[in-house]
């Protein structure tokens, strides 16, 4: 058996310009190709747009240059990567030691600023490969040779080159070159005559391709709170995951040249946990904090990957655990599960095992921070009912509120039909409600109101709703809205506006209200009016027109029947004298 390294480009001559898709296909279905062994040569120029500042590939340049990579059989997409860049150097962190970086420098793994090896810093030409192994699950799984089958492979450049560089100002990256190396395996003739024996028989033809692939999925913000819950995806029991990497990044890295894109950072994280339907991984909180260096159990989790993923007897971490407080990927290992699970809804959940600080709590009601008192009485809550996340707290919360409110209206609706015989749940609304309860109270007879002109008045002054929505306390100047129904002669000092209209109903309505001697008055009080007058009547003002209110302190606008009709003024004013 021999073995040869062919090379396969792509179709036509395409510009490798950002968003292009290119497509390398292996049409000879007569061949066995050694998928695994197969990659990517990629090369290109890189031009800093100002030679006297600092810009240079940046670590896994390589990969950052592609948005999407799926390979293809017979047409079948078989196996995808999205977003090749963050999803390799996350895999690479965790699963190559330091017997690997020198494979892995002609990646593109470790540029910096003084490592250009990819670079001739001269003619500013770069070269360098990306093997399909480092790039998907299926040619890091699957070792054997693929014969009988149309093959292609589809590359998707990125939008952006900033995620490939890093530097003080922007560069030009170019790509000239995209061409796909395979290795052909040449079997003798009794090898191939073996295999084609054991292809031909039907009850034995089919083969099994098994694989482990990597998805990635992004959370683009996560909230500023003491725990967050994303549910990532729904999934059969064939494709549900494994092994969970978890990375938190700073969203400026991202498409920025002048930041690192590979850089993590812990974000204050206490625990994470991982919830396949009822089951949770890991079992107990860990209960980190890396200011205080207590992040053992993370780097434990980390270091012990290799030996559970690949099954080596030894793991080789490639950082330590200095590096790893500085750049920390969490991992988590859900390999081992219960074989009734069917389908996994897989939520990421961070819980936070204390209080958040006074400072992210804020009272929306009157636009201030929470007193120190009130910070002191939910720490002390917090801590008594050994609470464990803030949704907890908020879920505690609740159920108080709820408590009292129900037991608010239980009392409510037995004093109602005890003093009224009125059952509230009947009722849609408040006014409604306590204008029967009015009725039953004092058994008065309401005035039918015969003049048509009266009749229009009210008709033409009802409004629906409220008509002014404002701040729950507001002081106001209504001088001038008195100015053409007051006289000069009657000094008013001060004006009350009534916001809570259901209370001041309710206090209306347990008063004298109007139920005879309703007429009509000028619009302009008479010269001869007092203050005293009006203290004794009191005013209701509304569109034009005055109606003076006799034998009642005051009267409410809000709800109040004359007769079958119904009264509903858009502004009421209580003049306090």
């Amino acid at each position: 058996m021999s073995l040869h390294e062919h090379t396969y480009k792509p179709y036509g001559s395409p510009s490798f310009k950002n968003s292009d898709e290119i497509r390398i296909a292996v049409n000879f279905q007569d061949l066995i190709l050694d998928i695994s062994e197969s990659y990517i040569y990629i090369e290109g120029k890189f031009t800093p747009n100002d030679a006297t500042k600092t810009c240079y590939l940046s670590n896994n340049a390589l990969a950052f240059s592609f948005d999407e990579i799926r390979y293809e059989m017979g047409g079948e997409q078989v196996c995808m990567v999205r977003k090749p860049g963050i999803t390799t150097t996350m895999k690479s962190m965790i699963s190559y030691g330091e017997s690997n970086m020198k494979f892995l420098e002609t990646i593109g793994w470790g540029l910096d600023g003084g490592k250009q090896v990819l670079l001739d810093k001269a003619s500013n030409v770069s070269s360098g490969k990306l093997p399909l192994e480092y790039l998907m699950g299926f040619a890091e799984d699957y070792c054997r040779g693929i014969l009988n089958i149309k093959q292609e492979l589809i590359l998707i450049i990125a939008r952006s080159f900033k995620n490939s560089y890093i530097g003080e100002v922007d560069a030009d990256v170019e790509i000239n070159k995209i061409e796909w190396k395979i290795r052909h395996v040449m079997p003798t003739d009794k090898q191939k005559l073996k295999l084609l024996t054991r292809l031909n028989r039907s009850s034995t033809a089919k083969v099994k391709i098994a694989y482990r692939m990597w998805d990635l999925y992004e959370l683009p913000t996560i909230r500023e709170t003491a725990s967050d819950i994303w549910a990532v995806k729904t999934t059969n029991s064939l494709e549900r995951p494994r092994y969970i990497i978890i990375g938190f990044q700073n969203t400026d890295n991202t498409d920025n040249g002048s930041e690192d894109i590979t850089q993590f950072t812990h974000a204050g994280v206490s625990n994470i946990r991982l919830y396949l339907n009822s089951e949770v991984y890991p079992y107990e909180r860990w209960n980190l904090d890396f200011d205080k260096k207590l992040d053992a159990v993370a780097y434990h989790a980390y270091d012990n990957f290799q030996r559970s993923y690949y099954g080596k007897d030894m793991s080789e971490p490639m950082m330590s655990i200095e590096e790893f407080r500085k750049n920390p990927l969490f991992i988590i290992d859900c390999n081992h599960q219960p074989d009734a699970m069917k389908s996994s809804t897989v939520d990421i959940k961070l819980d936070e095992s204390e209080l958040p600080s006074i400072q992210n709590f804020y009272n929306k009601l009157n636009d201030t921070n929470i007193s120190d008192d009130d910070y002191a009485h939910a720490r002390k809550v917090w801590k008594s009912l050994e609470l464990k996340s803030l949704g907890e707290y908020s879920d505690l919360y609740m159920r108080t509120d709820i408590l009292l409110l129900a037991d608010v209206m239980e009392n409510f609706s037995a004093s109602s039909l005890k003093t009224y015989g009125l059952d509230p749940a009947w009722y849609y609304t408040m006014p409604g409600y306590t204008w029967d309860c009015m009725l039953e109270y004092t058994g008065c007879k309401l005035q039918i109101i015969k003049d048509i002109d009266m009749v229009m008045f009210v008709e033409q002054a009802i409004r629906g709703g409220v008509s002014v929505c404002c701040n729950r306390a507001n002081r106001m100047d209504l001088m001038l809205a008195l100015s053409n129904t007051v006289t000069s002669s009657c000094k008013l000092s001060a004006f009350f506006v009534w916001k809570n209209t259901i209370t001041y109903l309710g206090l209306s309505n347990a008063e004298h209200v109007l139920t005879d001697q309703i007429s009509m008055v000028d619009p302009c009080v008479s010269a001869g009016s007092s203050c005293n007058s009006h203290r004794r009547n009191g005013i209701i003002i509304g569109s034009s027109a005055l109606i003076r209110v006799n034998n009642c302190n005051f009267m409410s606008s809000l709800g109040v029947r004359c007769g079958t009709f119904k009264l509903m003024l858009s502004i009421v004013i209580l003049a306090i004298l």
